[in-house]
């Protein structure tokens, strides 16, 4: 049997890369989210965008500023509610949003990197951002 190879468009692989820089938060912390935020930027200001690329982008990029602010608040939560409860409950809920958060922007790059459309839930309708 020969594998098929599978070529991905250069912006696919771009805006692929754009949700999957969501791993780089293991090396360079929450400054990950400047990753998507560039490559928003910088495609939004060619003479000819991909629209995919933008939108793809714009959407990774908010997602993760997202996750890290909920990811921050639910830290403080955790320190302050571990003060008055016990760590067994609140430390759990931190550990598995976290995971929940960190395994959504790959699935999203996954499925972009497949050439398939993918839109973060209410994010992308509060974008405003339809897919082309």
């Amino acid at each position: 049997m020969c594998a098929e190879e599978i070529r991905i468009p250069d912006s696919g692989a771009l805006a692929a890369f754009a949700h999957l820089s969501i791993i780089g938060v293991f090396l360079l912390g929450p400054f990950t989210i400047l990753i998507p935020f560039f490559i928003w930027l910088l495609e939004k200001r060619k003479e000819n965008p991909s629209e995919m690329i933008v939108f793809q982008a714009k959407q990774a990029f908010f997602y993760q500023l997202g996750a890290y602010s909920i990811f921050t608040l639910i830290g403080i939560m955790v320190k302050v509610f571990t003060i008055v409860f016990f760590d067994a409950l609140i430390i759990p809920l931190f550990a598995l949003t976290g995971m929940l958060l960190f395994i959504y922007g790959i699935y999203g790059g996954i499925l972009v990197a497949q050439g398939k459309h993918f839109r973060y839930v209410l994010l992308s309708e509060w974008l405003g951002g339809e897919q082309q």
